[in-house]
């Protein structure tokens, strides 16, 4: 038999799991649309440069949001560590809405701008991520209005009052409205990701 006309057993396997490939794709399913979680009600802060925030400069844009607060000793520099790690991923995502991050102070009286500033800073924040502030009973409004909770207690005779806030990260679409509650794991921002560029792919979603 000549050798030409010889086929190695491989090369059939080879060539099966190719055809297999596309009708695997065929089969499985897409991903589901985050789940819908009511409407940010409206608001009006300022940023870290100053600079107005509202509701209305969230749209077109997909958000992910965190609580935050400078004087936070432990869980919150974790949070924008977590969160820092997406800008890599913001930067070389190319959806059909942008991606951003969005950090609310739950001490806003402390949090002025030119402090959220530094605290950016720490985190080598880009302009993508901004930090906002303002009155603290209308920043605890957004914060309710964001599903979450927040809670200050100021003791006479400490400098630092006693914060509970949600560590949770909340992911808002270009439309305005609540798509998700996510963990901070590294687990949790693996599956907000996944969440986050659905949404940037798919602005009608």
């Amino acid at each position: 038999m000549s050798s030409s006309r010889f086929i190695h057993p491989l090369w059939g396997l080879f060539a099966a799991l190719v055809l297999a490939v596309p009708s695997a794709a065929l089969l499985w399913p897409p991903p589901p649309p985050p789940d819908r979680f009511g409407q940010l009600p409206a608001f009006e802060h300022i940023d870290q440069d100053s600079q107005p925030f509202s509701r209305d400069t969230m749209a077109g844009t997909v958000w992910v949001t965190d609580f935050i607060f400078t004087r936070c000793p432990d869980v919150c520099p974790t949070l924008s560590a977590r969160l820092a790690t997406l800008q890599p991923r913001i930067e070389a995502h190319s959806g059909q809405q942008p991606i951003k991050l969005l950090s609310i102070s739950v001490d806003p009286a402390h949090d002025t701008p030119a402090i959220l500033a530094e605290y950016g800073a720490r985190f080598d924040a880009a302009p993508t991520w901004r930090f906002v502030t303002g009155d603290e009973a209308s920043v605890y409004e957004t914060i309710e209005g964001f599903k979450q909770l927040a809670d200050i207690q100021r003791e006479a005779g400490k400098d630092v009052p006693e914060i509970l806030h949600s560590q949770k990260f909340v992911l808002i679409d270009g439309q305005g409205e609540i798509r998700g509650f996510f963990d901070s794991t590294p687990e949790g921002i693996d599956t907000l990701w996944d969440a986050a560029t659905w949404l940037s792919d798919h602005p009608d979603g």
